[in-house]
């Protein structure tokens, strides 16, 4: 059966003239007429409807049927396109076409007699090229061109007058969006191409319409296309890609003056969510952070395996950040948060890294590494995610003949970890390819940079070395140094991923990137850079390895760079001072107060520490409350709540049991501690940049210890004699002179008290004495120098002691005091012997 064909001219803005000279004008002299012909009045003034509707009766053709818009007016006709198209249906049977034809655009004299010929075929839909007056060229696309993402960025060449559908084809998709001021062709088109694809329309590939542009349209009217393009950004922001996005919204800034650029952008990231495996390790907490301020909705999932908390603590506020504890291999509830947040794009950091690691432990390194990634794969591919990015390693490229390694590069690795990397690249590919997820394999080199991850035997090369030097100012080098590797910095590396989300447009749907600097440097070059930062004499401990590792990477970037935009901006010697500023911003100075019945004093002295200015670690308190029963929390109630104080409730009623309470307890808690002090409850800091005093030492000289002097207080007032450290203490003979002054209770013999600062791992218990245990403990390192790097702060009085203190007038009372003194020196006399 002939397939009839009906013509849809809606007019408005009176334009009378156009409609009758122009379009009506071109559809009469075609060479083929069409069946049916529907003039849709959208003008509001019925003086003008009314001259419309009597000079369409004056042609006296049957074909041509005048009606009113009956739907939503005034919105670029889309109410009156739908009406004409509801009228065909009744007319001509929606299994027959309809062609769209504006009031002021015209058709070539053989346009329908061309349709006829196509319609035959029965197609869902046919395009011809198209003349704009405004454009020296017609418009010419092919069919694989008829793509949503080109008409999301603008309109590759369909503008309403050379459209035509089957009739069932455009009201199955609902016809035309009466909410639309403008962007009504490129809305429907996204509509119809997600419903029926390209397949089945057919192109013209001749030009045989005219589209006349002027002041008198809506393209003109920037506040209505303003609404209309707002409306048009917010309606399909979903089906954007970032790239896609801003080339959008760069022809509409060019074209329409759009001002609502950024607006668009921030809602586009707001309604895009992120998932990343791994979030609390190194890497996916500083892309999560990154994916957050820059605006998107993140969900993190880590099993705490080997990443931790503290990676995301100052995200877990943030209303855009959702956080499951969760392994990737449990499939059943990866499928459930897959299910209810629809991830657009997917991160995979969930790893058990290192080399070693999946020597040392095979099995949990192959579950982590390849399993969860089939895992993940296999929820993946039912679902639309736009991207799937994997953090692969270098190591998969193995020995290296000294050239750049190119994605292109034979892949031989040669550790478990590496071979366990290229399993998972492969099942990825594997398992995604017919999925509409794309995959983006990204092969990471050496990447280094600051974490709250605890540092170990399997941590990498830099964070490992600066926790040696702060540990014991030492460097260890495996073999002799000369391997070299391509060290590529945290930042550098969060800006390649942020990038493939904004910057990577897809063009194959597995593609592999390689992330890494282009320079390499050898492990002794990066010890020689840790040196001349930290001053002091490190030692370099050179050790053989029981594994086999690359000798050499370097990474061929250029792939990085045409399909991201990305290049790396930090140099290595930046990216080592910004790891090391990072590691000592995060590390804690903490100080330990042991407190009874202290409710006068325990302002003062808690203010001491809170009010230190100058430090650039973080000060922590650790206040342990030993059986008190006065009012002290009265006297404090505003400082309960500072983050940085910690309080322990204890039922010791013994002082040296409460001191290695607080000892053991910052051991156990404060993983970041590098120093440990003492303050009495009675006690306090002498000003405020005391503790800064003291970093600065910390920072010069990395002792295990740093013994200071403290000033004296005596009936609340400070005397003249002065407690100051000695050098000459760590001499035996001089040692022995001061101990037995302070036995025969001589004031000048008196050891400073409340002035060491103690490294973690060097911290003893004090010992079992009733009076005096500070300076017991402080006799013990100096008859052991020998064990201890001990630094003696001579001109520094950091602390003022009261003299009067309710555990020093006790112990007075009743003689321990001076019992304690006279034990003090007679031990310390025998271990000299």
């Amino acid at each position: 059966m002939k397939k009839k064909l009906g013509v849809v001219i809606a007019t408005s803005m009176q334009r009378i003239d156009s409609l009758f000279s122009r379009s009506l004008h071109s559809v009469l002299s075609q060479t083929t007429l069409p069946d049916c012909i529907v003039i849709v009045d959208d003008n509001n003034e019925e003086k003008i409807c009314a001259q419309i509707e009597n000079s369409v009766k004056q042609l006296n053709n049957s074909t041509i049927h005048y009606i009113r818009n009956s739907r939503t007016r005034g919105m670029s006709g889309t109410g009156a396109w739908n009406s004409g198209l509801e009228f065909l249906k009744n007319a001509i049977g929606d299994e027959n076409y309809a062609a769209i034809l504006d009031d002021d655009d015209s058709w070539d004299a053989d346009y329908v007699e061309n349709l006829y010929t196509y319609i035959k075929r029965d197609p869902d839909a046919v395009f011809a090229f198209l003349k704009r007056s405004d454009c020296p060229k017609p418009s010419s696309f092919a069919q694989d061109e008829l793509q949503i993402n080109n008409f999301l960025i603008g309109d590759p060449g369909i503008q309403g007058s050379n459209m035509c559908f089957k009739i069932k084809s455009i009201m199955t998709i609902g016809g035309f969006d009466e909410n639309l001021a403008s962007c009504t062709d490129r809305d429907l088109m996204i509509r119809f191409l997600h419903h029926y694809g390209n397949e089945n329309c057919t192109i013209i590939p001749k030009k045989l319409v005219n589209h006349f542009t002027g002041n008198n349209t809506v393209t003109s009217n920037y506040e209505k296309k303003r609404a209309g393009l707002n409306y048009f950004f917010r309606k399909h922001i979903k089906r954007f890609d970032f790239p896609t996005l801003e080339q959008s919204l760069k022809r509409a800034e060019k074209l329409f003056h759009f001002p609502d650029a950024d607006e668009i952008k921030s809602i586009w990231k707001q309604n895009t969510v992120v998932l990343i495996t791994g979030v609390c390790g190194f890497i996916g907490s500083n892309v999560a952070r990154k994916f957050l301020q820059s605006g998107y909705k993140v969900v993190g999932v880590d099993d705490l395996s080997t990443g931790v908390l503290e990676n995301i603590a100052d995200l877990m506020d943030n209303n855009q950040f959702i956080f499951y504890k969760a392994s990737v291999n449990d499939a059943v509830i990866m499928k459930n948060i897959i299910d209810q947040y629809i991830p657009d794009y997917i991160f995979h950091f969930a790893a058990l890294p290192r080399i070693k690691y999946s020597i040392d432990y095979p099995s949990a390194s192959y579950n982590a590494n390849v399993k969860a990634t089939k895992v993940l794969a296999e929820i993946v591919k039912k679902y639309n995610a736009r991207l799937l990015v994997f953090a692969s390693s270098s190591s998969v490229y193995g020995q290296s003949d000294g050239t750049k390694f190119k994605e292109s590069s034979s892949l031989a690795p040669i550790s478990p970890y590496a071979k366990q990397k290229e399993e998972a690249e492969n099942v990825l590919n594997e398992e995604l390819k017919n999925s509409s997820c794309d995959v983006l394999v990204l092969r990471l080199f050496n990447v280094y940079g600051y974490s709250f991850q605890p540092v170990n035997k399997y941590s990498t090369l830099i964070g490992k070395q600066i926790a040696n030097i702060y540990a014991d100012s030492s460097i260890v080098i495996h073999g002799d140094g000369m391997q070299r590797r391509d060290f590529t910095y945290i930042d550098d590396v969060v800006s390649a991923m942020l990038k493939c989300i904004e910057r990577y447009k897809c063009e194959k749907h597995y593609e592999v990137i390689n992330i890494g600097t282009g320079n390499s440097y050898s492990v002794n070059y990066i010890a020689d850079i840790l040196q001349s930062h930290f001053k002091q004499r490190i030692v370099r401990r050179n050790i053989t390895l029981d594994y086999q590792e690359p000798d050499y990477t370097l990474a061929d970037n250029l792939k990085a760079n045409q399909l991201l935009d990305w290049m790396p901006e930090t140099d290595i010697r930046n990216g080592i001072e910004k790891t090391i500023t990072k590691t000592i911003e995060n590390q804690e100075i903490v100080i330990g107060v042991a407190m009874h019945n202290n409710a006068p004093t325990i302002r003062r002295c808690l203010l001491s520490i809170l009010n230190q200015q100058g430090v650039t670690r973080k000060i922590k308190i650790v206040l342990a409350n030993d059986n008190s029963s006065d009012n002290w929390q009265e006297e404090v109630t505003d400082l309960l709540g500072d983050s940085r104080l910690t309080i322990i409730h204890l039922s010791n009623n013994n002082a040296v049991l409460t001191r290695n309470a607080i000892n053991t307890y910052i051991q156990e808690h404060y993983p970041r501690c590098v120093l440990i002090g003492r303050l009495d409850a009675d006690d306090e800091y002498s000003s405020d940049n005391e503790l800064a005093k003291i970093e600065t030492i910390f920072d010069t000289e990395c002792p295990d210890i740093i013994s200071a002097g403290n000033y004296l207080r005596e009936n609340g007032m400070i005397i003249s004699r002065t407690n100051h450290t000695d050098k000459r203490l760590a001499n035996s003979d001089y040692l022995l002179a001061r101990l037995k002054q302070m036995a025969e209770c001589l004031p000048e013999g008196e050891l400073p008290s409340c002035n060491l600062f103690i490294k973690p791992d060097k911290i003893l218990p004090y010992p079992s004495v009733e009076s005096g245990e500070d300076h017991a403990l402080f006799v013990h390192y100096l008859l052991n120098k020998d064990r201890y790097k001990i630094h003696f702060a001579e001109n520094l009085l950091p602390v003022i002691y009261d003299l009067g203190g309710k555990a020093t007038s006790n112990n007075k009372f009743s003689g321990n005091y001076i019992r304690c003194r006279k034990e003090l020196y007679l031990n310390a006399l025998e271990y000299a012997r």
